[in-house]
Parts: structure tokens; C-alpha cells; sequence
């Protein structure tokens, strides 16, 4: 299957309830925007791209704080169910929107420090590999950000629970490619974590 010369859509997830933290995650302040507001940013940093985004708890909230235009927000009112079922109603979603969508990148709504930059190099990586998944990689392990070729789009959308895109790319491990992202895959989970990580780089990602 010959590549595209672009990305045509970036799914971003960002329903979880952040019970640990006790309030929305998303709303953290962090440099002039929001932990969510920052991922955004990012991925709006990339060309010719339709943006994604799938809320859950507190949705409406989030959403109306969200000073974002060009933004398609997705309302999962299972979010309850996983981090899965974000993923396979986000696609499902896309699918519907734009049946010729070619490929979807996948965030996380929570890793403030994957920049555009990282994202560009695994758009590039994309384009130029023979293979169908380009993997941030954790040690030896890819996880997300990740790109899928469409050919993984009915797998993306059986998707259940909460074990994310794992068990695809362990699935299709012969067909992944592994990007470093040296050091940037650091998520906020807790308000000492957020506190620690605002502190030591001033907000800046």
C-alpha cells in the first residue's frame, strides 16, 4: 500500500474521570493554556490535519473551556469503560466523518511534553516506512503516540476495556515501527506529579 502524503486525522484522548486528581486534568493549567489545551496545541502544530478530540467525565466543562476553534470534540458517554472504548469511538467517529481517512495518530490528553516536533518525526517516519504502525517506544515496548495505517481501523474499533491499542501492536509487532522519544512520554497523573513537573520546567513543554 502506497503512503500518504499526510496524516488525515489526530484522535486525542482525553475522557479518563482523573480520580487521583480530584478535579479535571484536562483544566490543569499549564503554560498559557491547559494540560489538554497544550497537547492541542501541538497537534494543531501539524499540517493538513483534522483534530479530534474524545471527552468523557465532566465533558461539558472541559469543552466549554476549551477557547479552541477548528477542534472536533467527540462526547463518549461510555468513558467509564476504558481507555479501549475511547479509542474505538473516536475511530468509529472519524470513520464516519471522513470514510477516506488514511491513518490516525493517537494522543494522550495527559503528555504535555510530546511536541510538535516529536509529532512531525513520527508523521515522517510514517511516510517514509513500508510498515503499517509507527510506536513511540517505551524501553523496548511501543505504546502511544502512535500512528495506524487504515488497514487497522476495524481492529482500532473493536477495541473494549481499558488496555488501549496494546494488544494491537502486539498483535502486529512485526509490522511496528519504534521511535525514541527521549525522555518527552512523562504524563501527569496526580496533583504532586503536576505540581513537580510545573515546578521543575516552569510550565514549559
Amino acid at each position: 500500500m502506497g503512503k500518504t502524503e499526510r496524516i488525515y486525522a489526530v484522535l486525542i484522548l482525553a475522557a479518563g474521570g482523573a480520580t487521583r486528581m480530584g478535579r479535571p486534568k484536562q483544566l490543569l493549567p499549564w503554560k498559557q493554556t491547559t494540560l489538554l489545551g497544550q497537547v492541542i496545541a501541538h497537534a494543531k502544530g501539524l499540517e493538513h490535519v483534522d483534530i479530534h478530540v474524545v471527552l468523557g467525565a465532566q465533558a461539558a466543562k472541559i469543552r466549554e473551556a476549551m477557547p479552541v476553534s477548528g477542534i472536533d470534540f467527540v462526547v463518549h458517554s461510555g468513558w467509564q469503560l476504558g481507555l479501549g472504548s475511547s479509542i474505538a469511538i473516536g475511530v468509529r467517529h472519524i470513520c464516519q466523518k471522513n470514510p477516506d481517512c488514511k491513518a490516525v495518530l493517537l494522543l494522550l490528553g495527559d503528555q504535555p511534553f510530546l511536541d510538535t516536533v516529536y509529532l512531525r518525526s513520527l508523521v515522517s517516519t510514517f511516510q517514509k516506512s513500508s510498515k503499517g504502525i509507527v510506536a513511540t517506544g517505551y524501553g523496548n515496548t511501543p505504546g502511544v503516540p502512535a500512528i495506524f495505517d487504515q488497514m487497522y481501523f476495524k481492529d482500532l474499533m473493536c477495541i473494549q476495556g481499558d488496555v488501549g491499542a496494546k494488544s494491537i501492536l502486539k498483535e502486529h509487532s512485526g509490522e511496528v515501527v519504534l521511535l525514541n522519544a527521549d525522555g518527552r512520554t512523562t504524563d501527569v497523573d496526580t496533583l504532586v506529579e503536576y505540581e513537580r513537573l510545573k515546578s521543575k520546567f516552569n510550565g514549559i513543554s
